[in-house]
């Protein structure tokens, strides 16, 4: 008997002494009291109580029993039960998923100071995602996460400053908070601060301290991208293309392009474009080249804008289109980028 007692899960027997619990706090013989001052003790008890309940459910494999369990503890104000709805709702965990549901449990949870909650608010409103996109929200909640020592907080709000998004552009500050991070062993915290040594951003260069945190970060960016994660391919790409913390091999970087290509990585379609204009380790192919760029164009890429450009300019893979070329110079201009810029003023001196 004593065996059999103790391979009960937890929550099986929290959830009877959770309820008993919660009555007595209100007294049993009169039940919840929601309309007087009992109701703040009895709706603290037993959201707690319902939650216990919702993990019972949950460890038995019925999660929509559960999912409903952790909304009527939710919506009694238990902060941890609103976090865990939210990611219920966020991944669809057997109910529909639901990411404006998500977005409302998050806030509620980070409101309540629960960090991760902070951070998963704070992503939602960098994308847009549930909730219209603010990106001076997403810093405030970034923030306050990193304050509860989100290490995930900590480099996303590390490459705000790093950008200028939603803050003033501080790359020292960005420094520190990918430091953070990276002692944390958050892999694109250690890219990041690698990229940082390496440019010579927020900290003085240093190639030496640039190798060693592009080499931590390796082995999760190449779990990552075994896994089939387009931008765990991509950065494993920059790493074999550029030698970083690995030995150059472009023939690699080429194979792993393709695999972040097809994955919809606009930077990897843009550098798959890169790899058939100049015939490094495919052929040179001019019309691959254009059909990549125009992948990563369609994305918004301002870079493989640049080159379609040029490549109508010139009459390279496709047919010449001077109007076409200055469409997608001016296209990519508009975000800053200088190349364009020049490409623009020298097609109006020829005309």
């Amino acid at each position: 008997m004593q065996r059999q007692f103790l391979s009960i899960p937890l929550a099986k027997l929290m959830f009877p002494i959770a309820l008993a619990l919660g009555l007595s706090a209100c007294g049993l013989g009169d039940g919840p009291q929601w309309g007087n001052s009992n109701a703040r003790c009895c709706g603290n008890s037993l959201s707690w109580s319902m939650y216990v309940r919702a993990q019972e459910l949950e460890a038995d494999g019925k999660q929509a029993e559960a999912a409903a369990w952790y909304e009527k503890s939710a919506e009694r104000g238990y902060a941890w039960a609103q976090y865990r709805l939210a990611d219920i709702y966020a991944n669809g965990e057997g109910i529909p998923k639901d990411e404006v549901k998500a977005a409302y449990w998050y806030k509620l949870a980070a409101d309540a100071d629960i960090g991760w909650a902070q951070y998963q608010i704070a992503e939602r409103y960098r994308l847009g995602m549930g909730v219209d996109r603010n990106i001076e929200q997403a810093v405030q909640y970034y923030t306050l996460a990193t304050d509860n020592d989100i290490s995930w907080a900590q480099y996303a709000l590390g490459e705000r400053y790093r950008i200028g998004d939603g803050v003033a552009q501080d790359p020292a500050r960005a420094v520190a908070l990918f430091q953070q991070a990276a002692d944390a062993n958050i892999h694109w915290a250690q890219w990041a601060l690698a990229e940082s040594y390496r440019l010579g951003t927020g900290v003085p260069a240093n190639e030496e301290k640039a190798s060693y945190w592009y080499a931590k970060s390796l082995p999760a960016f190449t779990r990552n991208a075994k896994e089939g994660n387009g931008w765990a391919q991509f950065k494993l790409a920059e790493a074999y293309r550029l030698g970083l913390g690995v030995e150059p091999d472009e023939a690699k970087a080429f194979g792993l392009y393709q695999e972040a290509a097809g994955h919809g990585v606009d930077w990897a379609q843009y550098w798959l474009g890169e790899f058939y204009r100049n015939g490094t380790v495919p052929k040179k192919d001019p019309e691959t080249a254009a059909t990549w760029y125009a992948k990563a164009a369609d994305q918004g890429n301002a870079w493989a804008e640049y080159r379609l450009g040029q490549l109508y300019a010139a009459g390279l893979g496709v047919a010449r289109n001077p109007e076409l070329a200055q469409e997608f110079y001016e296209r990519a201009a508009a975000k800053g980028l200088e190349e364009a810029n020049l490409a623009l003023l020298a097609e109006i001196g020829t005309k």
